[in-house]
Order: C-alpha cells, then structure tokens, then sequence
C-alpha cells in the first residue's frame, strides 16, 4: 500500500509538472509575439534619435478589443516618448492567449545607423 502512494504521488507530481512547463512556453510565445508586433508597429525610428543610443522601457497593456495601450514610457528623451505613445497607442496586437488587462513592460533600445 505504500509503495502504491508513493507512485501515485510521484505519477501526480510529474504530471502537474508537465502541466507548469506548458503555461510557461505559451506565456513566452505571447511575449516574443507582442515584442515582434511592437517592433513592427514602431517602423522606421531613425529621424526621432537625438545620440547614438537610446534606451526606453515601456510599460503597456492590452484591452478587449486587442488594442495596445501604452501607459508609460520610461526614457531621458521626450521626443522618443511621444514618438512611442503615437505609433502604439490603440493599434490592434491582435495576439492569440494573452491576458487582457495584464501590465506588460518591455525595454527597447534604439540605435542610430
């Protein structure tokens, strides 16, 4: 009877391990292709750039409709933060399994050819 538990608990824990691994994988997928979207979105940066570098962080969020909503932008330049806020905010991600509502940030970098 013993030996029976053990092997339930162990057969129960693997499964619930495979069950973890999967949500990561797909939760990976939604970031890589909202990181994609936003670059394509962002299009053609290089007359915005002041130096040769430029970081920003952009924290955003996706509503109901699929639409990115841009809630801040953390960068010493404001230009590159306008410019960021009119080419992303309210344009459609449409990105399948992500989380409505959900505070996402990703950093950019800029560089000047």
């Amino acid at each position: 009877m013993k030996k029976l538990s053990i092997l339930l608990l162990i057969t129960l824990m693997t499964t619930f391990t495979t069950f973890s691994n999967n949500n990561r994988s797909i939760r990976d997928e939604v970031s890589n292709k909202l990181r994609t979207k936003i670059i394509t979105l962002l299009g053609n940066y290089q007359n915005v750039l002041d130096t040769q570098t430029e970081k920003a962080a952009v924290k955003f969020m996706i509503n109901r409709k699929g639409e990115i909503i841009v809630l801040s932008v953390d960068t010493k330049q404001e230009n590159i933060s306008t410019f960021i806020k009119n080419k992303l905010n309210y344009k459609e991600a449409n990105i399948k399994n992500v989380k409505y509502f959900a505070t996402y940030t990703l950093p950019i970098k800029f560089i000047k050819n």
